[in-house]
This record gives structure tokens, sequence and C-alpha cells, in this order.
């Protein structure tokens, strides 16, 4: 912080002399420049300090103690906000006035007693304009609650915790199912609602920024490897290190009750990063109450994503009335919004906090720092996170059914060379087919070596028949196909080589035997009109096309 010298450079005599005499020493000296350093001695008197901190009003007292508990600077707006501007006044006005004797404000009070500064700072990565206490001065006062920095809100109520939903890591399924889905061109925002645990887009941006994906949204075959191959505690801390340092992930713009019209200029890896200081103050393994929290951010930081404190600039209407959220007053929809969107999303999915919530299918109203997480914070995989690997299972029919705790690496190679069905609970289901073996083979894929993977992580044997058609496969093709088709059958052998002969044999697709014949998709009604004009009435048996 700046020092006391910092606060009085550039101040005039008058203002010098009017801090002497909130402070009760003399100030003997021509001007300005002399005043200086006899004021600074006099200042730097820590008991006289105390008495004068003593002596404030209960307002000013508080704005002291605010500033003290925010490591000794709040940003100006704010401050202005909570204990009142300082007004502008000229020197020859302030010494025929003396604001100094009626102060307007509990910033006032402060200011002319030279116990708070105004200055630039660049603490966050870019110059605001704060208010401060001076160095001297932050190491001298204490509050008289001596808890020096409060807690960012209170201990969650035992209503608010009635429904705990534990830290898990399906993130790390999630992230499996999307790279096995990307490296055969499957297009995932097309799965059933409930295939991913996590959003798509916070997906795709983790994973980018881990450097599993390249920035065209393709795998990367080396990362992906060492992704898939790590033990489970390793590739969530992998993941959630990615997060805590990523510049791409941009919470803000994913929080479902906000539009954007225009780009918002603001730092995304800034406001996580104080908001896992912040989080990192709530006692570990104690539930706490998540909207206290958010209201102890808006009481003591509002400003924690605002550049300057800015509440005008950013074009960011309600998904809901469409109204526009400008000002101040709408701190809670976009910035409580935000914090809410953290807490109940990214900490919870990376393992970082669990959630509560106080009734069922209601959103989380309390969280608590996971046993996971006091390793996580320190980029460390969670030592309690062991998880004993599942045998996968594969019936005669060629279904594959593979457990969500099987070898990550077993269920992407099973992903490559399958038909995806569903997932059920907590099992994959897959099957074989001539496409999606053909398809893996050509990704440079060899069944052999799927062969071998599949043996290796069976809860029982191979049945004979998979392994038999999946050779006959590899070395001749697909030898059997089954198809539905649109079967004509006539009485006379004559009535079908007319149709052969006439303008109606384009749609006929296979001759089975003379009375019978395959149609082509489309040539139902064309070669029901061709026997009509013969003088045949056709019986149908299936939908009009």
């Amino acid at each position: 912080m700046p020092t006391l010298l910092n606060t009085l450079q550039g101040q005039d005599l008058g203002f010098l002399k009017i801090v002497a005499t909130a402070w009760g020493v003399d100030l003997d000296a021509p001007d300005a420049r002399a005043a200086r350093p006899i004021l600074l001695t006099k200042l730097s008197d820590s008991t006289l300090l105390r008495e004068i901190i003593e002596t404030l009003p209960a307002e000013s007292r508080a704005a002291i103690e605010a500033l003290y508990d925010h490591d000794g600077h709040i940003p100006w707006g704010k401050f202005a906000r909570d204990f009142g501007e300082v007004r502008v006044i000229g020197a020859a006005r302030r010494d025929r006035e003396r604001p100094d004797l009626n102060p307007a404000s509990p910033a006032e009070t402060l200011w002319y007693r030279a116990l708070i500064g105004r200055a630039f700072l660049n603490l966050g990565g870019e110059p605001q304009e704060y208010a401060y206490i001076p160095d001297e001065f932050l190491q001298v006062i204490q509050p008289k609650n001596e808890n020096s920095r409060r807690k960012p809100g209170r201990p969650a109520s035992p209503g608010e915790t009635r429904f705990p939903s534990p830290v898990n890591d399906y993130i790390l399924d999630d992230a499996c199912t999307l790279l096995a889905a990307l490296r055969i061109n499957k297009t995932p925002e097309q799965f059933p609602a409930g295939y991913f645990h996590v959003p798509l887009p916070f997906l795709y941006s983790l994973l980018t920024s881990a450097a599993i994906l390249r920035p065209e949204s393709q795998p990367d075959p080396e990362q992906t490897r060492l992704f898939l191959e790590a033990p489970r505690a390793n590739a969530l801390a992998q993941l959630a290190y990615a997060w805590q340092e990523s510049s791409i992930i941009d919470e803000l713009t994913w929080v479902p009750e906000l539009v954007f019209d225009g780009s918002v200029e603001h730092n995304p890896l800034k406001t996580r990063q104080f908001l896992l200081g912040q989080l990192s103050r709530i006692p570990a393994g104690q539930w706490w109450s998540l909207e206290s929290f958010v209201t102890h951010l808006q009481q003591h930081y509002p400003d924690f994503q605002r550049p300057a404190g800015d509440y005008d600039s950013w074009f960011i209407r309600s998904a809901i009335s469409g109204e526009f959220l400008r000002g101040f007053g709408h701190w809670d929809a976009i910035d409580g919004a935000l914090v809410r969107y953290i807490l109940r999303g990214p900490l919870h999915w990376l393992g970082f906090c669990d959630l509560a919530a106080s009734a069922v299918n209601q959103s989380a109203s309390a969280l608590r720092i996971s046993a996971w997480g006091t390793d996580l914070w320190v980029q460390q995989p969670p030592a309690t996170l062991t998880t004993a690997e599942e045998k996968i299972r594969i019936d005669s029919s060629g279904k594959v059914f593979v457990p969500r705790k099987t070898a990550r690496t077993v269920r992407y190679q099973i992903a490559r060379f399958c038909e995806w069905d569903h997932l059920a609970g907590d099992e994959y289901q897959y099957h074989l087919s001539p496409r999606s073996v053909k398809h893996a083979i050509g990704q440079g894929l060899k069944t052999a070596h799927f062969l071998t993977l599949v043996q290796r992580s069976l809860a029982h044997p191979l049945p004979p028949s998979i392994k038999t058609a999946l050779e006959n496969w590899e070395k001749q093709g697909s030898e059997v196909r089954i198809q539905q088709a649109t079967l004509l059958r006539v009485t006379n052998p004559q009535i079908l080589n007319n149709l052969q002969s006439g303008r109606s044999a384009r749609y006929i697709l296979e001759v089975l035997s003379p009375t019978s014949a395959i149609i082509q998709p489309g040539g139902v009604e064309p070669i029901r009109k061709a026997l009509l004009e013969s003088g045949y009435l056709t019986e149908c048996e299936i939908g009009e096309e």
C-alpha cells in the first residue's frame, strides 16, 4: 500500500494544518514542503494513532475496519457507495468553510485525518482507483473484534443440508465419451438427454485448456492416450488444474439466466482465482450457506469482476424478461448468478465442493469443501479417490456392457469399435456391427487388438461366436446382410415377365423366383399403376408411400 508520505504528497499547507488539528498536534511551518516532514514525524506515534482511532464515530470506525478486512484497500467506487464521497472543494473554500468540522460522510471524517488516501493502484492486472489505509497505519490498526478477517458468510443450517450431493468423478467419464465421439466423427450434441453429466460447452473448453483437445476440437492422440491411461485421481487433478489456470473458459457466458448483446470486457481467470481465494476461507469440512457466501461478496467485494466498478457498459439482458440489466441494482442478477453457477457447476463437477439442498429437486443451498477439494486446491491428486476397475460383459448377440468404472482406455477403444446404444445408470451399452467394425478398421484399428483388449477386460470368457465373426469379417467382409424390403408376389409368372419388359422394370431390384421380386423404395405406386393399366388390381399389404 502507499505510505503516509504518498498520502500527504501534493497536499497544500491548509490541508496539512487541518490534519494536524484533528490529531491535536502543533504544526508551525511556512509552507507545505516544510510542514510535511514535521507532520510525518508526529503521525508516526502509534499510541496517538490508537487514540485517534478509538475516538472515531462508529460509522467512520466501521469504514476503517472494512478497509482492514480487505487488506487495507477497497475500490473507491465500492468504498464511496458504503461510506460516502469526499466532496471536491477548492483550497480557499475549504479553509473558509472547514468541512472537517462538519463532515458530510464517514469517508470525509477519515480523509481530513489522513487516515485514508485515494490513488490509482495496479493490484489486479489493471490500474483502478482505491481507497486505502497508509502502510504505517495498517501495521498498527487492530479491529475491536479480533476475528480480524470476516468469514465469507455463515455456516449452513440443518435445513439447508437435508439432501447432500457428494462430489463425483463423472467428468472423467464424460471426457472419455466426448473424446471417443470426436475420434469417430460423431456429433455429441445429438446424444440423448442425460448422456453427459457435464454441459458440453464447458467440457469442450476444459479439454482444450488441458491441451487434450486441439483448437479445432479434435483429440490430440498422444495427450488423449496419457489422459486416459492416468489413474482417475491424477486425471481429475489434471482437469482441475486446467480449469484453475484457464484463460479461455468463460463461465459468465454460460449462466443460463443471461443473454449477451456483444462482448463483455472482463477477466474470467482473475474472477475464478478471486472466488477460489474467498472459498479457501471457509472452514474445511463444514457445510456453508451458499446464499450467505453470495451476500458476503455483494457486501464486501461487489466489484470482483467489474473493471473500475463499471456497472453500465455491459449489454446483458435477462433470459426470462428480456430486460437489460444495467446498474449496480442488478448485481445479484449478473454477478450473483455467476457465483452461483460456478459454485453449483464447475466447483462441484471437478470435485472441489460437495453440495446440499433443502428439498428434492431444489437448487443447492449449501456447499462444503470436499475431501478431494483440499488436495485439488494445492494441485494434488485426491488421496481418497481410488477406484477398483470393473470388468465388461459381452453377450452372444454382440452387445457390449461397460460399467462406468471400467478402465477408460478400454471403453475408449470399445466406443471406437462399436455402435453406441445408450447409458443405463452407470453402464454404457454398445453393440458390434459390420458398419462400426468397418469404420474402426478404416481408422487403423485391428480386430486382433480389439479382441486382445476385450479378453483382458472381460468378466467371463469371450463368446466364441463373437471371435469367429470378427475374424471372418476382417478376412472376407460382410457375409450376411439383414434388411427390410418390399416384396412383390404374383400368381402368374407372365405378369412378372411383363413388368420386367416394360417401363416399370427399373423399380425391380431383384427377382427371387418366377413369381416374386424385391421392389426398390418408392416403386410400389408406379408398379401398381402399371399393373392396373395391364388389367390387374393389386392387393397392397403395406402402408401407402
